[in-house]
């Protein structure tokens, strides 16, 4: 996928072959606590009779050349915070990539303890012309079918508005469909160019955003952006 990097997103979610599983995990030992190492080997090298378990695009800081910056999040907790690796793999160990958007599609896997609310808002995001990605740990447990959930875990949503969309009126429905399930969503607009801003500070009447880039991360005037 040398030439492809173009088509890549913060967010995506990538198979990597063997040998990039490898390259990984040999860069990623000294990063992690001794303890730790069985586990990242379980994480990265796969675990027998599971679904091998992708890593997610994080922004590219300084990826090297033909190398994809990704991090590798368990299901399993260090005090408290989830067990996390950050590691590049090679553009050209990468098999296969998934969207956000595409794994919301796939509601034949979604996590249990959020299928009716996932189904709430896909009917909302059709209403009102919203494209819907599933991200974080949802996204995760839904494409490894591994414990990522808890019962305090947030809904971690991507947002895309389509022609004649109203965000407007999609984040109010939301705030309404959060206090009745009882489960916080975490919506982000998707902004032209890979782009991504929480998606309440988008719609609030503040001069400025936070917006998280491909390579970058910086507070812009929202002006500038519409």
């Amino acid at each position: 996928m040398g030439e492809a990097v173009r088509e890549i997103n913060r967010h995506d979610f990538v198979f990597v072959n063997g040998s990039g599983r490898l390259y990984a995990f040999g860069n990623s030992k000294e990063d992690c606590g001794e303890a730790w190492i069985p586990h990242l080997e379980e994480l990265i090298l796969g675990r027998c009779g599971q679904w091998p378990i992708p890593a997610i695009v994080r922004r590219q800081d300084h990826p090297g050349k033909g190398m994809l910056q990704v991090g590798w999040s368990s299901w399993l907790r260090d005090s408290g915070s989830r067990f996390r690796i950050a590691s590049a793999v090679p553009l050209s160990s990468v098999d296969t990539l998934l969207s956000p958007y595409q794994v919301f599609e796939r509601n034949e896997r979604w996590p249990e303890a959020f299928r009716g609310l996932l189904g709430e808002l896909r009917d909302l995001g059709e209403t009102l012309g919203i494209s819907l990605g599933l991200a974080g740990a949802a996204a995760m447990e839904a494409l490894t079918g591994l414990p990522y959930l808890h019962q305090d875990s947030d809904l971690d949503l991507l947002v895309r508005e389509k022609d004649g969309g109203n965000l407007q009126e999609f984040y109010a429905a939301c705030t309404a469909l959060s206090g009745r399930w009882g489960r916080k969503l975490d919506l982000e607009l998707q902004l032209p160019g890979g782009r991504g801003v929480k998606l309440a500070e988008w719609l609030s009447d503040q001069r400025t955003v936070l917006v998280k880039g491909w390579d970058y991360a910086g507070i812009f005037e929202r002006k500038e952006l519409i």
